[in-house]
């Protein structure tokens, strides 16, 4: 039996799989299905935006913890648009740092 997983890991697994079907950006949170790593990770966190009574509150502090959790993983605090934006920065990247970023959570 395996533990349930936290927001946050819950939360950057979704935006991994946002980005493997929707495709990577750069430059903007959105451009048609495809997001950066911001708006993949927003996009991934929208469901707890509804949960009842605790709505946007609950969703900016979701947003927050898996954002730093990806900062903590590349080292640049408060560094995920610049690192998303860098011209070498592929797709393949962004996700297999979502997931090494959830598989952390699930360990701490």
């Amino acid at each position: 039996m395996h533990a349930p997983l936290s927001p946050t890991a819950k939360i950057l697994f979704e935006a991994a799989n946002i980005l493997r079907e929707g495709g990577h950006c750069k430059g903007m949170l959105a451009n048609g299905t495809a997001r950066c790593a911001m708006g993949a990770i927003m996009q991934a966190a929208e469901p707890l935006f509804r949960t009842k009574h605790t709505g946007y509150y609950k969703w900016s502090q979701t947003v927050e913890r898996a954002t730093i959790s990806i900062e903590n993983m590349i080292g640049v605090p408060h560094g995920i648009v610049a690192w998303n934006n860098a011209p070498e920065r592929t797709a393949d990247e962004v996700i297999e740092m979502f997931e090494r970023a959830a598989l952390a959570e699930m360990v701490s």
